[in-house]
């Protein structure tokens, strides 16, 4: 048995001396994708409503939303998407969104229409909460791809009214080299499944990471993430590097110039992540500025990391050929390192000193090694006597 179809009159009115306009729309099919219309149905039997031709009036919007609302009443039912040419028009389409559709509904439809760029641009003037009603994806992309069309339009005040974080004090990066793609700009959900390592912001207030993508000179915020950490009943960790102390010292991040903090090791698609804090970044968030951390999310361990941060520091001052001097001096420091969590430059002093050292223990090898020569030619030389004496004793007796 077939179940009957439910309709109702959406209202509108207008300011001025108008006479309302209806349009009549099926319940069922606006339900499937907005959400307003959900909540109408949900609550209907519990209303007393106002009637227009025998049909109940379910909702009452303004007379500028008319043409909007017919172009999505014919997308509902037959799935029918236009061009929408005129900017203005545009921005009623997506005002009208906002107020019958959720985050996600928004972003699906939004893509099966062609809406120019400047719409985005003008909703700026407009009094509607963009932070909240429109997902991050969409706000991502639309900034990516007004930027790649050269658009002029406030970087500064799109990222502040659509409540994207970003910052603009770009640190070095990483102590390790990535390879960089030669396309422009990566797209949100590209950005998304980027793969480990890769530098994220540390969030201490929310206990979150976000990744991150520069563009045009602004690193945007994106993804946000709580905390993954590793169930230590789990038994996965199993070297003196990931039972590294992450509280106390580690967690002041005053200075990282001679630091390397290391953070709660976390699991991500299976895998054991280290992060290390590389850096201090002030994020513009709305109207807020709120101090946070870049970090090298990464496989590798401390020491590894020590490696790719400082190990030109020491090239620099080898003063030897010799890769055990060099070898040396630079152990010596990650030992070092390891037991305070303080880089410490090297000195020319240092090489010069081990290279004695290393020439002194060269010598002593070399002595000894001349000693024992000696005496094994004495004992070689007394067995030789002794075999003789014994020979000719034979020789005698018989």
């Amino acid at each position: 048995m077939e179940t009957e179809l439910r309709y109702g009159y959406v209202k509108f009115v207008s300011d001025q001396d108008e006479a309302p306009k209806y349009v009549l729309v099926c319940v069922d099919a606006m339900k499937k994708f907005f959400d307003e219309f959900k909540t109408i149905d949900e609550m209907i039997p519990e209303l007393s409503m106002e009637y227009y031709n025998n049909f109940m009036i379910i909702n009452c919007l303004p007379m500028k939303m008319l043409t909007s609302f017919k172009i999505l009443v014919r997308f509902a039912t037959i799935q029918e998407t236009v061009h929408i040419s005129d900017n203005k028009e545009g921005i009623n389409l997506v005002l009208l969104l906002c107020r019958l559709a959720n985050k996600q509904q928004i972003y699906e439809i939004l893509n099966l229409f062609n809406i120019d760029c400047e719409v985005w641009v003008r909703l700026m003037n407009e009094n509607f909460d963009a932070k909240n009603v429109l997902c991050e994806e969409l706000k991502v992309n639309n900034y990516i791809l007004m930027v790649e069309k050269c658009l002029n339009f406030d970087r500064v005040k799109y990222l502040s009214f659509y409540g994207v974080p970003y910052y603009e004090n770009i640190p070095r990066s990483s102590a390790i080299n990535y390879k960089k793609k030669s396309k422009s700009y990566d797209s949100y959900n590209e950005i998304c499944k980027k793969r480990f390592p890769q530098i994220r912001i540390h969030d201490k207030i929310s206990k979150s990471y976000y990744q991150k993508v520069e563009i045009d000179g602004k690193v945007l915020l994106l993804n946000q993430q709580g905390y993954r950490l590793i169930d230590k009943s789990k038994g996965q960790l199993n070297t003196s590097d990931h039972l590294a102390d992450s509280s106390s010292d580690d967690d002041d991040t005053a200075c990282t110039t001679s630091r390397i903090i290391k953070l709660p090791r976390e699991t991500i698609n299976r895998s054991p992540i280290n992060n290390f804090v590389i850096g201090v970044i002030d994020v513009h968030f709305a109207d807020k500025i709120i101090p946070m951390q870049v970090v090298e999310s990464t496989y590798i361990s401390r020491r590894g990391l020590f490696y790719g941060k400082y190990h030109d520091d020491f090239l620099k001052l080898q003063i030897a050929v010799a890769t055990p001097t060099y070898n040396s001096v630079f152990e010596r420091a990650v030992r070092a390192f390891n037991d305070n969590h303080i880089y410490v430059p090297p000195a020319k002093a240092e090489f010069e000193q081990q290279m004695q050292t290393d020439g002194d223990e060269v010598c002593s090898r070399n002595m000894i090694t001349h000693d024992d020569e000696r005496c094994y030619r004495v004992r070689c030389n007394k067995k030789r006597a002794f075999s003789f004496d014994s020979d000719s004793t034979q020789d005698y007796d018989s």
